[in-house]
C-alpha cells in the first residue's frame, strides 16, 4: 500500500464525521488545474484507479458521493458490466423518472415518437415519418400497398380478409350522440359448422344466456346451404331470456330460406337457451352454415366462442 489508513471509531469516542483523506485545496486563482486528487495507476495486471468497498452504513452506502459540480468520464461508463462498449452501458433495467431528451436537447410533446437521425436521435410527429405500409392524415389511416390486407392471417385472399369476428357498428342512437349500449352491433360469424356426415341431427345453438341468471335480448342468424336437399338455410331467432321469469318471452322466429325447415327456441336442461333447426328432407352431408348476432335492446356483443354448435338426434339438449 502506497497510503494505508485504517480509522476504528471505539465506543468511548464522540465522532460526528471521519475523513481518512481531507483535501482543501483554494485560493489558486491563477492555476489553470487545481486537482483534489490525481492518480496515475499503470503496469499491473488489473489496474483500478479507485476501487472502493462502502459497506454497512446505517442509512446509506455511498461508493462515490458528489455533493457538487460536473461528473466527467472521458472513457466509456458501465453499469453491470466492466466492458461497456458505448458511452453508457447498462447491463440490466434503466428507470427514469425525467424527460429523454433528443439531440437537440428537446424532451418532446406528447403524442411524438423518438426517432433516429442515424447520428441522434429526434422528436417527431409519427405523421412525419415516412412509412412503406400505412399513412396517417389526421384522425385516419389508408393502406399505401397495392395488394390485400390480412388479419390474423398472412395470406389475405381479398383487400381485406380477417381471420376472426368481425364486429361492426356505431355506439350512438340515430337521435344524437345518446348511447345505445351497443345495440345494432353485428358480430359476424361468431361460430361455424361443417359436416360430411349423413345423418339428419338437429342442429342445437347453445347461447350464453342463462335462463334464470340472464336478463338479454337476443337476435340470431344462421345463414348456409344444405347440401344434399338443395336447400337454403336462412332462419332468424329472436328473443329475450328473461330471469325474473326464467323463461323466454316475446320470442319469434323468421325463416327466409326453405320452407321445409324445422324450427324452434326452447330452455335446455342446463337452463342455457337453446335455438334449434333441422331440414325435413334429405340428410346433413355437406351442410355448412354460419352464425350472426345482432346486439338488440339491452342484449350485449356476442363474440367468438359465445356460442356452441351442437349435432344431436335428440329434441332437446
Amino acid at each position: 500500500y502506497g497510503l494505508n489508513i485504517n480509522t476504528v471509531r471505539y465506543k468511548e469516542d464522540i465522532v460526528n464525521n471521519i475523513y481518512n483523506i481531507n483535501v482543501r485545496s483554494g485560493g489558486y486563482t491563477s492555476l489553470a488545474n487545481n486537482f483534489g486528487a490525481k492518480l496515475y495507476v499503470a503496469d499491473g495486471v488489473n489496474n483500478y484507479g479507485v476501487y472502493i468497498d462502502a459497506l454497512n452504513g446505517t442509512n446509506s452506502n455511498y461508493a462515490i458521493f458528489a455533493n457538487n459540480g460536473v461528473s466527467f468520464f472521458r472513457d466509456n461508463v458501465g453499469i453491470g458490466t466492466g466492458s461497456p462498449d458505448e458511452a453508457l452501458h447498462v447491463a440490466g433495467n434503466m428507470r427514469l423518472d425525467g424527460a429523454f431528451e433528443d439531440k437537440d436537447g428537446q424532451a418532446g410533446v406528447s403524442g411524438q415518437v423518438l426517432s433516429t437521425t442515424a447520428t441522434g436521435t429526434d422528436w417527431v410527429d409519427i405523421n412525419t415519418l415516412a412509412q412503406n405500409d400505412w399513412a396517417v392524415n389526421g384522425n385516419n389511416m389508408n393502406s399505401l400497398v397495392s395488394g390485400n390486407i390480412g388479419v390474423n392471417n398472412t395470406n389475405p385472399r381479398s383487400k381485406l380478409d380477417v381471420d376472426g369476428v368481425l364486429i361492426e357498428g356505431q355506439n350512438t342512437s340515430m337521435f344524437g350522440n345518446n348511447a345505445n349500449d351497443g345495440s345494432c352491433v353485428l358480430s359476424h360469424g361468431i361460430a361455424t359448422f361443417h359436416t360430411v356426415a349423413t345423418d339428419n341431427n338437429y342442429m342445437h345453438i347453445r347461447l350464453p344466456y342463462v335462463v334464470n341468471v340472464n336478463s338479454n335480448m337476443y337476435h340470431i342468424r344462421a345463414t348456409g346451404y344444405r347440401y344434399r336437399s338443395g336447400k337454403t338455410i336462412d332462419i332468424t331467432w329472436v328473443g329475450y331470456c328473461y330471469a325474473l321469469s326464467s323463461s323466454i318471452i316475446e320470442p319469434n322466429i323468421i325463416n327466409a330460406g326453405s320452407p321445409d325447415f324445422q324450427v324452434a327456441q326452447y330452455v335446455g336442461s342446463d337452463n342455457h337457451i337453446y335455438l334449434r333447426f333441422k331440414g325435413t328432407t334429405g340428410n346433413n352431408y355437406y351442410q355448412s352454415f354460419r352464425i350472426d348476432s345482432m346486439a338488440v335492446g339491452n342484449g350485449s356483443i356476442l363474440k367468438k366462442g359465445d356460442v356452441q354448435i351442437i349435432s344431436s338426434p335428440a329434441l332437446t339438449l
